[in-house]
């Protein structure tokens, strides 16, 4: 509700909204009734399959022929007022075409850790200038007071040209809760389209407690998808497979170093199940 409240505040007059929904329930269906009468198309579309990137391409695919700017939001974001205006001004100033892809800044997501030298050390996510490392894992955009090139974008905060959707699409071998499905979209998007870090294009991701994985679980998706989209996406050599151990390694010494057990058991089970092709968040048959 507050999402789409945010959406129809905005100074901008958009063309459509389209919904996916994979709930059980009528919930969202009933709510987005009350929300139909506004000067702009609400989509509503309902999947019996759990799915994000089986949703995000039903979306797409949905897409009218006068859309030519694709925002992707998760539906635990709130945009400030003018969110949609200032990408719109940006990719109409964007003659030439320039840039196929853009984020914004995620106000209350950037947070100081107390493990950031472990996170260089191993080569893992941290906050820095939103590129892609060696070993296929990202890092998030950190703010700046100008705009800035980047490879990643966070699935919650997405914006295309209409165009790159002729040749991507989200990888539907990932299941449920498709962990880590912005990272494989943006990796792959990134080797022929640049995207482009807008600091004053802003919103709130209040992280919704409903339906979150649970640590052990989180953590086994992670390293199967993580390990799925290494072989996937990364040229392999001696170091970018060395640097897959080594942060690997570091997830392990990190979770130990925290007592978090849990998450350690979690990565176990991931590598198990990628090795045995016993996949939970994968479809069986990804790897032939």
């Amino acid at each position: 509700k507050q999402t789409l409240l945010s959406i129809i505040s905005q100074n901008f007059t958009i063309y459509e909204v389209i919904i996916v929904d994979q709930s059980d329930d009528t919930l969202t269906k009933d709510l987005v009734s009350n929300f139909s009468k506004n000067n702009f198309s609400i989509k509503y579309i309902h999947s019996e399959i759990k799915s994000l990137t089986i949703a995000r391409n039903i979306g797409i695919e949905n897409l009218s022929d006068r859309t030519e700017l694709v925002i992707f939001l998760d539906d635990d974001v709130v945009l400030e007022n003018d969110y949609i205006n200032k990408v719109n001004i940006f990719f109409e100033n964007d003659n030439s075409k320039k840039y196929f892809g853009a984020t914004g800044y995620i106000k209350n997501n950037e947070r100081k850790s107390k493990i950031t030298f472990l996170l260089k050390l191993f080569i893992l996510q941290e906050y820095k200038d939103g590129k892609f490392k060696i070993n296929g894992l990202p890092t998030f955009p950190k703010f700046r007071d100008r705009p800035y090139e980047i490879e990643f974008l966070s699935g919650c905060n997405m914006i295309f040209r209409k165009e790159i959707f002729n040749e991507f699409k989200f990888d539907e071998n990932m299941l449920k809760y498709c962990y880590m499905e912005d990272v494989d979209f943006t990796y792959r998007v990134s080797r022929k389209f640049k995207m482009i870090f807008l600091p004053d294009i802003k919103l709130i991701h209040n992280v919704s407690p409903v339906n979150r994985l649970k640590i052990k679980e989180s953590k086994s998706f992670f390293m199967q998808n993580y390990l799925y989209l290494f072989k996937k996406n990364v040229n392999k050599n001696l170091f970018s497979i060395s640097s897959l151990l080594w942060s690997i390694s570091g997830m392990f010494f990190i979770s130990l170093l925290l007592f978090q057990f849990k998450a350690i058991s979690g990565y176990f089970d991931g590598i198990i199940r990628y090795i045995t092709k016993n996949f939970s968040s994968l479809k069986i048959g990804t790897y032939k």
